[in-house]
């Protein structure tokens, strides 16, 4: 089981090998107001949250992760 930690660093590692910045990653999710940027993005990241489920897909899409690295 991965904790919410491992996701978030699985996220950032990804986001950051494609040169992506947490704002292109929020738009790409569909959150492009700032403050969703920093209530989901960043706290995902951190590890104080698991990515929304219906965010997983686009994830997997966008940052190219294994769905096994998304879920608990």
């Amino acid at each position: 089981m991965r904790t919410r930690q491992e996701i978030g660093e699985a996220i950032k590692r990804a986001r950051t090998e494609k040169g992506m910045t947490q704002r292109e990653l929020a738009v790409a999710l569909g959150y492009p107001d700032k403050k969703d940027i920093e209530t989901n993005v960043r706290t995902v990241e951190l590890g104080k949250k698991y990515p929304p489920f219906e965010r997983i897909r686009t994830l997997h899409e966008v940052l190219e992760i294994p769905y096994d690295e998304l879920l608990p």
